[in-house]
């Protein structure tokens, strides 16, 4: 006998459509990503937990374990912070901590702050960026609340903080590349939910930075050099933080000597190098620059000298040509 149509069946129910993982992710992303467009103080739920610089260890954990909390801010008399201590801070003392000490021998100092109207979307950027726990929030620099990683968001264990730890981790450029992706069509997804374009562009612009950097780091490895201090520079958007889907490459190199060989031999040395980290780049979906403005253009992988020489030039230049350089590569990130 056939087998009868399921769906016409009036006796069958058909299951409930269940999405994959991906989108699930997705989904709850493009949720936290609204969250985070509101101020700090949103967030903030009742008085921080504090203590002055004169507390002991053990008093401080004795705070800490009665407030349920695993962090305490220490402050100033006029309730500025001036360290933190947290349930890390212990674990790395031990076994040597003493803790009848006073806590600001054991704390973290001049912790991170952002003041309360900050968005809580960089917070979250923060907390990656610095690979911390919490961030202080501030009123005219009077310490007014702490917020957490698990209370601001789980983006950093599904969003961020899972891709930055993958890219992080990546051995070689195809699977950064397969990574770059996965990026993209996330970002699709928050423009497609509606994401304010500026949170959307900083989340993008942060993984994209990410992945520059592991390009840089396993490029390097295969190049020999020393004496050399150098820098890697992003110019135009990904300068400003303001990337989308995609934008072609956009850097430069700038380099010290020292041992006082002249620029042009270590440009010779650094131009291969420049060349394998922007090839890589366009591997992974960042297209190379159509006006050459790479890192292995030599005009672009300049000693700290030379580009001085040639920012002056532009400021004191109005030729469009000139207008038109310093428009991209003023605005820069050293990554």
């Amino acid at each position: 006998p056939t087998t009868p149509d399921c769906s016409t069946d009036p006796g069958h129910v058909m299951p409930p459509h269940e999405p994959s993982t991906d989108n699930r992710i997705e989904r709850r992303l493009v949720a936290e990503q609204q969250t985070l467009a509101q101020p700090l103080r949103v967030l903030l739920r009742g008085e921080p937990v504090v203590c002055d610089e004169t507390v002991t260890v053990r008093a401080a954990l004795r705070t800490m374990n009665e407030a349920h909390v695993g962090a305490i801010v220490v402050v100033d008399a006029r309730r500025r912070p001036v360290g933190i201590f947290t349930e890390r801070d212990l674990l790395r003392a031990m076994p040597e901590l003493d803790l009848d000490a006073p806590v600001t021998g054991s704390m973290v100092p001049e912790p991170l702050s952002l003041p309360a109207h900050t968005p809580s979307y960089e917070a979250a950027l923060m907390m990656v960026e610095h690979r911390i726990r919490h961030v202080l929030v501030t009123d005219e620099e009077r310490l007014v609340g702490v917020v957490s990683e698990r209370a601001l968001f789980s983006l950093q264990r599904l969003g961020l903080g899972e891709l930055t730890l993958e890219i992080r981790l990546a051995r070689d450029i195809e699977a950064l590349a397969q990574l770059a992706g996965r990026v993209r069509q996330l970002t699709r997804t928050l423009v497609e939910e509606g994401v304010a374009p500026e949170r959307l562009t900083l989340f993008v612009s942060v993984l994209n930075d990410r992945i520059s950097e592991r390009i840089i780091e396993l490029t390097r490895k295969r190049h020999a050099w020393d004496r050399i201090g150098w820098c890697w520079l992003s110019f135009g958007s990904e300068g400003r933080l303001e990337q989308t889907f995609a934008t072609d490459q956009d850097n430069g190199l700038l380099f010290v000597a020292h041992d006082g060989a002249p620029p042009a031999r270590v440009r010779e040395l650094l131009l291969p190098f420049a060349r394998e980290v922007n090839e890589a780049l366009d591997t992974c979906g960042f297209p190379l620059c159509k006006g050459n403005v790479m890192a292995s253009n030599p005009e672009l992988c300049l000693s700290f000298d030379e580009w001085k020489s040639k920012l002056s030039g532009w400021l004191e230049n109005s030729e469009p040509k000139a207008l038109l350089d310093a428009s991209i590569v003023f605005d820069f990130l050293p990554l």
